[in-house]
């Protein structure tokens, strides 16, 4: 039996969650082409610097937009940082994967 190509494949489960910081995506129509269903509803915590200056911010709220566009819930949080991880931000997205995998 032959197998389809595993970078065709689209998740066919739900991700438990998405943790995302200081990113952008490189394609829109990627986003578009790549969506599954399945993951409509995966919380999504977005982190980015204000002063970063590897990712732009503004790369980063098209990103955020994009995704509020296509229905996901997101939450979004800016910090007065480069492109780096703070205490705050690890306590806070840690908070929010410590509230997803309680259940499991």
């Amino acid at each position: 039996m032959m197998r389809p190509n595993e970078a065709d494949e689209k998740p066919l489960e739900a991700l438990a969650g998405v943790i995302a910081l200081s990113t952008c995506f490189p394609s829109q129509q990627l986003l578009a082409e790549e969506a599954s269903e399945a993951n409509r509803a995966t919380p999504i915590f977005v982190a980015h610097g204000t002063e970063d200056d590897v990712v732009a911010l503004e790369m980063g709220t098209q990103a955020r937009e994009s995704l509020k566009h296509r229905g996901y819930k997101l939450e979004w949080y800016e910090y007065p940082m480069s492109h780096a991880i703070c205490l705050k931000e690890i306590e806070i997205s840690g908070g929010c994967l410590e509230a997803r995998m309680a259940g499991c």
